[in-house]
This record gives C-alpha cells, sequence and structure tokens, in this order.
C-alpha cells in the first residue's frame, strides 16, 4: 500500500512542476527585432512621452512600465509571482537592488540555475522587462 502511495505521490508531485514551469514561458513567440532598433525605438518612446521611466546605475535606460508589466503577466508572473513575490521562481521586487538591466536581460534570454532561457520573450520585450525590473531597488 505505501508502494502504491509513493508511485501516486510522485506523479502528483511531476505533473506540479511540469505546470509551474510551463507557466513561466505562456506568452506567445513575438518576431527578435535588431538591438539597434531597439534602443531607438525605446529612445523615441521616451521622446514622444509614453509611459516609460529611467532604470538606475551607470546609464538611465528608457523603458515602457505598461509594456513591460504585460510582458511580465504573461511571461514570468507564472513562476516569480503575479506581485513579483516569488512563488517557485525568486521574488523579483527589488532585484535592480542586485543586477542591472544587462545583467537581467542575460538571465531572462539565457537562463540561470532553475530558470530556462525564455525564448518566447522577444529581445525588445525582454530588454524593456530588464530595464524595468532593473528600475525596481
Amino acid at each position: 500500500m505505501s508502494l502504491f502511495f509513493n508511485k501516486k505521490f510522485l506523479g502528483i508531485l511531476s505533473l506540479v512542476a511540469v505546470l509551474a514551469l510551463a507557466g513561466c514561458g505562456a506568452a506567445s513567440n513575438q518576431n527578435n527585432a535588431d538591438q539597434g532598433t531597439q534602443q531607438e525605438q525605446q529612445t523615441d518612446q521616451a521622446q514622444e512621452g509614453g509611459t516609460t521611466g529611467e532604470a538606475g546605475g551607470d546609464g538611465a535606460v528608457a523603458f515602457d512600465e505598461a509594456k513591460a508589466r504585460e510582458t511580465y503577466q504573461a511571461s514570468c508572473a507564472g513562476c516569480h509571482g503575479a506581485n513579483l513575490e516569488g512563488g517557485f521562481g525568486t521574488a523579483l521586487n527589488n532585484v535592480g537592488s542586485r543586477m542591472d538591466a544587462d545583467a537581467i536581460y542575460d538571465v531572462i534570454k539565457n537562463g540561470r540555475g532553475q530558470m530556462p532561457a525564455q525564448g518566447q520573450v522577444s529581445d525588445e520585450d525582454a530588454r524593456n522587462v530588464a530595464a524595468w525590473l532593473a528600475s525596481l531597488k
């Protein structure tokens, strides 16, 4: 009886882990944009008065906060929590005090530790989310 219970428990645990990991990448695949074009677009958005902010550090990086939050909810909240509080993934509510935008972008695109690379997130969206997260101190 206990052998059956252990197999059933492991099966349920495996299913929960698969569902949690699937939630980390639950966004539609978007086309990648050229890095130089991305920076020009972000600069244009900032100059046009869109919803933008700036990440601190060595250089200010403009970002569209509304779009960053939308991308985060679609691709990150499943693991990192709807309010950046953490869950299966680490809390990100003050990640800017530990990492700059470039380091966060690198983790999004290449993964780190248990976090897989987020290939479904376009380079433009990854840079925007990274700049927004870097502003959270």
